[in-house]
């Protein structure tokens, strides 16, 4: 297997779009051969339902799962010895997916976040401020996405400042001090989308207060389902960032504890993109064959990272559209799509029948 600096400079020298999707196809044919004799439970799926796949055949016919399975069995590809953590996703519902990660996928998770955001925000460490307060968690804890996100994204900080006390209560005095210090100084505020409308931008409307900002970088990501139940833009949460937090600079981002580390991050023309360490392949309702660009579908994601289990192609619950590949106004390589929602009440059958047997 191929190291991540490996994959990054190999990536770099691939020129066309075709060279390096068949690059990637061939790195996620060698994971996939790994988690079947592996994972005994990935090999009966693998077997029952992609029984005419073909390695390196195409990216597309890479075995995918539903993401659902995470929430039902444990999906390992190494010993239970080796796990040194157990990441469980941020699930509302109280059903949540278990992800087991040995030490290099881990550490792999860390170097691609580290080359993602070096490419999308800043290649140096700048003051971090966090929309959450500060959790604990001892080496081998069991930790869920949003505490994972903001200890992973904590790495790039020269200094890190919570903004809520542990009732979940905005620090308006310490934002405060924190403005006054850091005005026109390079920082990068963080937090889950949900959380910074609904704390933090209500209780800065409330107090009637303004910040300003205009050297900082908001990072956010998930929690769009709630805002979509309210009927929030994309737009209208970057205008209201700028109106009372005073930063100019928002990025969203698109990713899951499924597939920690490989982040997709959204460029100024509003659109998210693929790295050189995944991919994303949209997928009929109906019969899950390969939707055309354009067209709206299932979300599959790919990701060179999950080695400690079968992570690597997973079929989730969100619908998108991919827009192209290459030719983004941003001048971005790669493919570049749209987040458009969930599936209701998602819920993708038929790997249910081969759970029973395993």
């Amino acid at each position: 297997m191929m190291t991540i600096e490996e994959i990054s400079s190999k990536s770099q020298t691939l020129i066309t779009t075709g060279e390096k999707i068949t690059f990637l196809a061939s790195l996620l044919d060698d994971l996939t051969q790994l988690h079947q004799e592996n994972c005994v439970p990935y090999r009966k799926i693998v077997e029952s339902f992609f029984c005419e796949y073909q390695p390196m055949s195409s990216i597309e016919q890479v075995p995918f799962i539903p993401i659902g399975l995470f929430k039902q069995i444990e999906l390992k590809s190494v010993p239970s010895s080796s796990i040194v953590r157990a990441l469980k996703s941020s699930g509302t519902s109280g059903n949540t997916s278990s992800v087991f990660l040995d030490k290099v996928t881990a550490i792999n998770q860390i170097k691609v976040l580290t080359e993602i955001f070096q490419q999308s925000v800043s290649s140096k460490k700048i003051p971090m401020i966090v929309a959450d307060f500060e959790h604990t968690s001892n080496p081998g804890d069991s930790i869920n996405a949003r505490v994972a996100a903001f200890k992973g994204f904590s790495i790039f900080a020269s200094e890190t400042h919570f903004l809520m006390d542990q009732n979940s209560k905005i620090l308006i005095n310490l934002l405060r001090e924190i403005q006054e210090k850091y005005e026109n100084s390079e920082v990068f505020f963080f937090g889950f989308t949900f959380v910074i409308w609904n704390d933090l931008l209500d209780k800065l409307e409330e107090e009637g207060i303004r910040l300003k900002f205009p050297k900082a970088i908001l990072i956010h990501g998930g929690g769009w389902k709630k805002l979509t139940d309210l009927a929030v833009s994309n737009e209208e949460f970057k205008d209201r960032v700028k109106d009372r937090l005073g930063v100019n600079k928002v990025l969203n981002y698109y990713g899951m504890a499924e597939q920690t580390g490989s982040l997709y991050f959204e460029c100024e023309e509003s659109y998210l993109h693929t790295t050189p360490f995944g991919y994303i392949i949209i997928r009929d309702f109906k019969d899950l064959s390969v939707s055309e660009n354009g067209e709206v579908g299932i979300v599959q994601l790919l990701s060179v990272i999950p080695r400690s289990y079968p992570g690597h192609s997973i079929l989730t619950e969100d619908i998108g559209m991919v827009i192209g590949d290459g030719g983004c106004k941003c001048q971005k390589p790669g493919r570049y799509f749209k987040i458009l929602g969930r599936l209701p009440e998602a819920e993708i059958r038929g790997c249910s029948d081969v759970y029973g047997n395993i």
